[in-house]
């Protein structure tokens, strides 16, 4: 969700600590709480094993603080970025937010030059005001210039796929309007799945 939450921060960083040996060599999935609530991403990606670094309430700034531990330390096999919605409604800016991200994208490719990473676009988010609306679609045209020179990196579109003329989610794929039910799913997932088939070897 929208507000961060510390106790629930320390608890998903505890669980990611005890599995790291487990989930080594992974497609890592790191997030917020979109990604966190993708449960059944085991199920759904069987080709690969999954690892959700999702944590919900969290912005940009703590996939940073986050990438070597959560992320780096397991020696991904791809990793899938969806990351945004918490520093707009906290009043972020998209060049900061946007930035957190290719910092993180960079990082993961100095790691290991050609590691597949597959940036998210910014959900639409039903009761956004204005000017959070227009931060998402700034920040998303930011998100499909990162890919450009860059090996491997691609971008989902997940903002077309869920939004109406309007920019505004379906209520019975985004019931409370932010966070994408098992049926949105199936549709990200319908997105998602090429692009790792085509650039996770």
């Amino acid at each position: 969700g929208v507000v961060w939450n510390g106790d629930h921060w320390n608890k998903r960083r505890g669980e990611f600590w005890a599995n790291r040996e487990k989930d080594k060599g992974a497609v890592v999935f790191f997030g917020d709480s979109i990604t966190e609530g993708w449960y059944t991403l085991s199920k759904d990606f069987p080709k690969w094993k999954c690892a959700n670094r999702g944590i919900s309430g969290d912005p940009s700034r703590s996939l940073v603080f986050r990438l070597k531990e959560d992320v780096l330390d397991l020696e991904p096999r791809a990793v899938v970025i969806l990351i945004g919605v918490n520093d707009i409604a906290s009043g972020g800016l998209p060049e900061d937010i946007a930035w957190n991200i290719r910092y993180c994208v960079t990082a993961i490719q100095r790691w290991r030059p050609g590691t597949p990473v597959v940036i998210n676009k910014v959900m639409p988010w039903g009761n956004a005001q204005p000017h959070h609306r227009q931060r998402i679609a700034l920040l998303n045209r930011m998100i499909e210039a990162i890919p450009i020179g860059r090996v491997n990196v691609r971008v989902c579109d997940t903002w077309s796929i869920f939004a109406d003329e309007n920019g505004n989610p379906a209520k019975d794929e985004f019931p409370d309007l932010l966070h994408p039910n098992a049926s949105a799913r199936v549709k990200w997932h319908k997105a998602l799945n090429p692009i790792l088939e085509e650039v996770v070897k």
